[in-house]
């Protein structure tokens, strides 16, 4: 059975699921895919695509502040009024810092990926109307 391990053993998965991730972004955008996807997905759904990627990244802050929340309160204190007053602390402090920060990185990469997808599919429209 496999015991201890720590961040050093599942790096190299890290980096190439992050790596796939990135290069499916950035080929999308060059490719005009993004801009499509999107309005396919505001067509569909009941919510934008914009609306869900700021969502996304304040959920990605609350996690984030309950975790620092949560690892302050457990390994930093010597009672449990202190443990909770670090809880409530810590986990305002971060939702205040990583939340918006968070937020507004996905909805300005997210804006800035469909804009030049667009910027693509015009460009790929006007080359196939001048061979015509």
């Amino acid at each position: 059975m496999y015991k201890g391990g720590g961040f050093e053993h599942i790096a190299t998965e890290l980096i190439i699921l992050m790596t796939c991730g990135i290069y499916y972004s950035i080929r999308g955008m060059y490719s005009g895919v993004i801009s499509e996807e999107v309005e396919i997905y505001d067509a569909n759904s009941k919510y934008r695509y914009s609306t869900k990627t700021v969502v996304i990244g304040i959920l990605c802050g609350v996690v984030i502040a309950l975790a620092m929340a949560l690892n302050s309160a457990i390994n930093y204190t010597d009672n449990n009024a202190q443990a909770i007053e670090y809880f409530f602390m810590v986990f305002l402090i971060s939702l205040v810092i990583y939340a918006p920060f968070l937020a507004l990185f996905l909805f300005i990469s997210y804006q800035s990926a469909v804009n030049k997808s667009k910027q693509i599919n015009a460009k790929m429209l006007e080359d196939n109307e001048d061979e015509w």
